[in-house]
């Protein structure tokens, strides 16, 4: 746990940089800092570390005030990420990655282990652990800049907008990964950005900070549908706020249901019956309980018959099956993504619209399969509720503009 008791922050000669900044962080969780320039939120950030020291008020990590341990100790428990990344040109990514562990007098072999594993966990060949930062593209290095931090296992992890000079594609998928680890490590990662919707995608909760002060701090939902004043609103903008009145309800809501699917135990012959019977150019594959399985597609069952027709061809050879078509559909099929009912509308958006998903089968709490989102199902919504009224207004209109008689026209 991570907490802040009456924190303030000021230069000498300035105003407070933080005024009295009172926060509880609960363990494991990701918390966002945001806020204007010159807010206080990244010397919040760096307070935790003492990289900049409080000039009042508390801070305490596990019930201990920060204050009282040695600083050096301290941020060796600590990971830190920034936006220039901060590797070692002139040492290799082994040796920036187990920077920390070094220090901790780690022997080689505990060394080299983590850094193989770290590497994998982050999508990075180990091979890459023998060149050095020059030859690793910008999001490359930023991976290894994030596994940096975890390498010597620390408690808390700071991040001071690491992607905030990347790509939007790496950064994406950056936050991705981030998000991912975070949750299979359990790590508690407070992280500084001035991008709302990084802030929104990634947080458990988010602090919004003006002008050193703590002016809401609460899931990201419950800011988006209760945001505490004017400045929060601003922050947020408009469309946002409009969108999160739509986006907050779940994908129950605007899924197809009854979608098209066939069990593991059919034939890839009876897939293609049924995908001529629905039209439909994707089959779910469940188990007799309606258990997903994985996905289908028509191109899957086109290679199946390519490869018949030219066995078909073929004569004299023993033991070679020509009608491939009754194979049962599990030896074709392949894994499927799914989210669960109380998804939110906003998340299956984002993975259809930014992510170029091309449906998002739905499951309930046993893995079920209850129905599914698709670009088509998400923008029937978005015609229903967000074009909606504008049609009702525009047939208003039409129908007071029939109404009145108009010059020229002959009397009814």
């Amino acid at each position: 746990m991570l907490e802040f008791k009456n924190v303030s922050k000021t230069y000498q000669g300035d105003k407070p940089a933080v005024e009295d900044v009172t926060l509880t962080f609960n363990e494991g969780e990701f918390i966002v800092f945001i806020g204007t320039s010159g807010s206080g939120k990244t010397t919040c950030m760096r307070m935790i570390n003492r990289m900049t020291e409080p000039t009042s008020g508390t801070i305490l990590l596990n019930g201990r005030d920060i204050a009282t341990m040695d600083a050096v100790r301290l941020r060796r428990r600590i990971g830190y990420v920034i936006q220039q990344i901060g590797l070692m040109p002139h040492m290799t990514i082994y040796e920036n990655v187990t920077l920390v562990p070094s220090l901790l007098k780690w022997d080689e072999e505990r060394r080299r282990a983590a850094a193989k594993r770290l590497m994998k966990r982050v999508g990075l060949d180990e091979s890459f652990l023998e060149r050095y930062p020059a030859e690793l593209s910008g999001g490359q290095q930023q991976r290894v800049g994030v596994i940096r931090a975890l390498a010597a296992d620390p408690e808390i992890i700071l991040m001071d907008e690491p992607f905030g000079a990347l790509d939007p594609i790496t950064r994406d998928s950056l936050q991705q990964l981030i998000k991912r680890l975070q949750k299979e490590l359990g790590k508690t990662v407070v992280f500084v950005t001035h991008d709302m919707d990084e802030a929104l995608a990634l947080a458990d909760r988010i602090v919004i900070m003006d002008k050193g002060r703590v002016v809401q701090f609460d899931a990201p939902e419950n800011i988006l549908q209760n945001p505490a004043n004017a400045f929060v609103e601003s922050l947020l903008g408009e469309d946002r706020l409009n969108e999160a009145r739509l986006a907050l309800r779940t994908v129950d809501e605007v899924m197809v249901r009854d979608p098209a699917l066939v069990t593991s135990e059919q034939s890839i012959r009876d897939a293609l019956r049924l995908m001529r019977r629905h039209r439909a150019e994707t089959l779910f594959v469940t188990d007799p309980d309606g258990v997903i399985q994985g996905v289908v597609d028509i191109f899957d069952i086109e290679k199946v018959s390519v490869k018949q027709a030219r066995q078909s061809g073929r004569t004299g050879r023993e033991g070679e099956r020509t009608d491939l078509m009754q194979d049962r559909i599990e030896t074709i099929m392949k894994p499927a993504s799914f989210i669960a009912q109380d998804t939110l509308i906003r998340d299956a958006l984002h993975w259809i619209v930014h992510l170029n998903y091309r449906y998002l089968p739905v499951v309930d709490g046993e893995n079920r399969l209850v129905g599914v989102v698709t670009r088509a199902s998400l923008v029937e919504d978005i015609y229903a509720n967000v074009w909606g009224a504008d049609e009702d207004a525009i047939r208003e209109d039409t129908v007071q503009t029939t109404d009145e008689p108009q010059e020229g026209a002959p009397d009814a």
